[in-house]
């Protein structure tokens, strides 16, 4: 990073144009530049994402502010909400507060083809995880009483699951309206709560990249769901943080990296972070986004203790691909479910040599 720049044209990728276009919006010293927020400039004229993203790059540290979080407390949802352009209504009746056939997986191959409909569970959110991924996670690396984080909570399928089985859980998300429509899905009425253990969930507004009202080494469990880049559209403006918004893989993983590092940081000694990633397609090729944030995870301390492969069902996208015999790749229909291991203070990481970033870069 370098301070240094006497004008604005000093400063990279600027020019004349951008210049005058921030010189337009009351933006005229390098000083002005530093203290307006990337997202500003992301919506001035002349710029967009990455431009804006290349010249802040020059003048701060931290392009992005990764605010902190901030407690929803009451439920709030008192009619529909829209979320990656869906239109998604308060919780509906409950039908069955848990699920009748649920089995835990004992393979390295999951594969859900009914996602689960049991309790406030509801597929309208999109990109949301199965229950029974969430399930699976919380019943096999966690324990009743135990401290359970969701970072990019979604629509709430962690918590829900968090509440059936008895975990206590903190859910955060960057899009308010998420963090809306989570506190409604846990927001059970009183003759349900009373069938279930006692647990205490909370829901936060904010930034998955700073953690900053949760202690170091306080979550027993880290469970998530991130998005891949920007593939789904999750609100109608951009929402500063917003992780769905970058268009660019590179700057995707590394600001991964950032949330990883907060992951690591609250995670308990000996304890398990899960996240489940898929990849995409560029011009007709395979994007490995799942094998880029792999490796940003190893590289900040975790183990690798599960790759799971979770078969995709039921995506929006592939009926238009199905039956078109003139395509020339291959439907993406699995993610990769990491399971990673914060090792014990006492343990000697080179006893996990082949689990660690190093191997990846052997």
């Amino acid at each position: 990073m370098c301070r240094d720049y006497e004008d604005l044209i000093d400063i990279p990728y600027i020019g004349e144009k951008r210049k005058q276009v921030l010189n337009d919006n009351g933006i005229e010293t390098v000083d002005d530049f530093i203290n307006t927020s990337f997202y500003e400039i992301k919506n001035l004229p002349k710029f967009g994402f990455m431009p804006a993203y290349k010249t802040k790059s020059y003048v701060e540290d931290s392009v992005f502010d990764y605010r902190g979080m901030k407690e929803i407390i009451e439920d709030e949802m008192n009619g529909p909400v829209y979320v990656g352009g869906e239109k998604i209504k308060p919780t509906k009746n409950i039908e069955n507060l848990q699920p009748n056939d649920f089995e835990l997986e004992k393979t390295t191959t999951w594969s859900f083809e009914e996602r689960g409909d049991w309790a406030t569970h509801d597929p309208s959110f999109r990109g949301n995880w199965s229950p029974k991924v969430a399930r699976n996670l919380i019943l096999r690396y966690s324990k009743q009483g135990d401290i359970v984080l969701d970072p990019m909570v979604g629509g709430g399928t962690t918590l829900i699951e968090c509440l059936l089985t008895g975990r206590d859980g903190i859910g955060i998300d960057v899009n308010y309206n998420s963090a809306l429509l989570t506190k409604n899905r846990i927001s059970f009425p009183e003759k349900y709560l009373e069938k279930l253990p006692d647990s205490d969930q909370k829901v936060y507004k904010g930034d998955c990249r700073n953690l900053n009202k949760i202690d170091d080494e306080s979550i027993d469990l880290v469970a998530t769901h991130p998005p891949y880049a920007n593939i789904i559209d999750y609100g109608e403006e951009v929402t500063a943080g917003d992780l769905s918004a970058i268009p660019n893989y590179e700057i995707f993983a590394e600001e991964m990296s950032q949330a990883a590092l907060e992951f690591y940081r609250v995670l308990k000694p000996g304890k398990y972070c899960a996240i489940l990633i898929g990849d995409t397609r560029n011009k007709k090729h395979f994007v490995p986004i799942s094998s880029k944030i792999l490796k940003k995870f190893l590289e900040v301390g975790f183990v690798l203790k599960e790759d799971i492969i979770k078969a995709q069902w039921n995506c929006q996208s592939t009926p238009l691909w199905v039956n078109n015999d003139e395509k020339d790749f291959l439907l993406i229909m699995h993610e990769h479910l990491f399971v990673f291991r914060k090792l014990e203070n006492e343990e000697d990481p080179e006893e996990y040599e082949n689990n660690i970033h190093s191997f990846l870069n052997r």
